[in-house]
């Protein structure tokens, strides 16, 4: 018997938890000493135990840094299972870590588990295929708005049914499609179109085009092509900006850098782009003063700013209504 534990539930996390308890002591008139041993108790961890069912005892226990709420599934001599500090885990029979697979996005849902390939839905709505034996991502899609995505995956003669926060049931794939696009007009980062890369390339241009003069700078995150232009996210000597270029050939570095904004922290997920914003969250998890920031593309003027958690992962999608 395999069974995932840890304080927190499918809304809460152990802090608020936490929180809630230590307001009811107080109003039942507990003592400081009574609540501070509960708050030392109620921390933010989680474990999966194998248990034998004949004699009712642990055989193991795997630790994780928050709870697992949803089941663990075994098949073929391992254990899958995500878990609400973000990462999808593949365990051996005996307990010991095969790999782990980072989503910077809590699980709640349990997987779906087929011959070849491992499903899972984190909490904010993305759904993951990954390889079951190198625990690759294949792909993932975003299932729509929401951030309380509870539902987990069922497979059924080649198709994928699974719930949503706001849009309904969704079915999806078909034997022999292609898996789906997970890049789509700039909406989530990456390529803007389905064409192939020709079998030889030559280089275009650079930025800077002058090698031997080129800035110190680090590009931080993936590229955003856009409507005829690219964005960039670099760091420059402690300094960091988003950046957008023009990608024609032949051009001097002052005329392909069209614009420059200044971030207060480097970005480390890819920009994205719909209609005429771009968009962009700065920083890791851990800095203060984070941002979501929605930007014109024309100009790099901030259309608008939204205060980011500073444990939040910074992964945004975009729909065609919103961020």
């Amino acid at each position: 018997l395999y069974v995932g534990m840890g304080y927190g539930d499918f809304i809460n996390e152990a802090e608020k938890i936490r929180e809630d308890k230590a307001a009811e002591m107080r109003k039942a008139n507990k003592s400081e000493q009574e609540i501070k041993a509960m708050e030392k108790e109620i921390v933010p961890a989680g474990e999966v135990w194998c248990v034998d069912i004949k004699e009712h005892r642990k055989i193991w226990s795997f630790a994780t840094k928050r709870a697992v709420i949803s089941a663990v599934v075994p098949d073929e001599g391992r254990v899958y299972f995500g878990s609400k500090d973000g990462f999808f885990y593949c365990l051996s029979q005996d307990g010991k870590l095969i790999k782990k697979f980072d989503t910077h996005e809590p699980i709640s849902a349990s997987p779906a588990v087929g011959k070849e390939h491992v499903y899972f839905v984190t909490t904010n709505g993305r759904f993951f295929c990954l390889q079951k034996e190198s625990m690759e991502c294949l792909w993932d899609i975003a299932l729509g708005s929401g951030d309380k995505f509870t539902s987990s995956p069922a497979l059924s003669k080649g198709h994928i049914y699974v719930g949503t926060d706001g849009s309904g049931l969704r079915c999806i794939g078909k034997v022999g499609e292609k898996p789906l696009t997970v890049w789509n007009s700039g909406e989530r980062g990456g390529a803007v179109d389905s064409s192939y890369l020709p079998p030889k390339l030559d280089l275009s241009w650079r930025y800077p085009k002058d090698k031997d003069a080129q800035q110190p700078f680090a590009a931080v995150a993936p590229l955003l092509p856009h409507h005829g232009a690219m964005y960039a996210a670099l760091s420059l000597e402690g300094r960091h900006e988003l950046v957008k270029l023009k990608p024609d050939r032949n051009l001097a570095d002052s005329e392909r850098r069209v614009w420059s904004v200044a971030l207060k922290h480097a970005v480390t997920v890819a920009p994205a782009a719909a209609g005429k914003s771009v968009f962009v969250v700065d920083g890791k998890a851990g800095d203060a003063g984070r941002a979501l920031q929605c930007f014109q593309e024309d100009n790099g003027k901030m259309i608008w700013s939204l205060q980011v958690s500073g444990e939040a992962s910074g992964c945004f999608t975009l729909d065609k209504k919103r961020a």
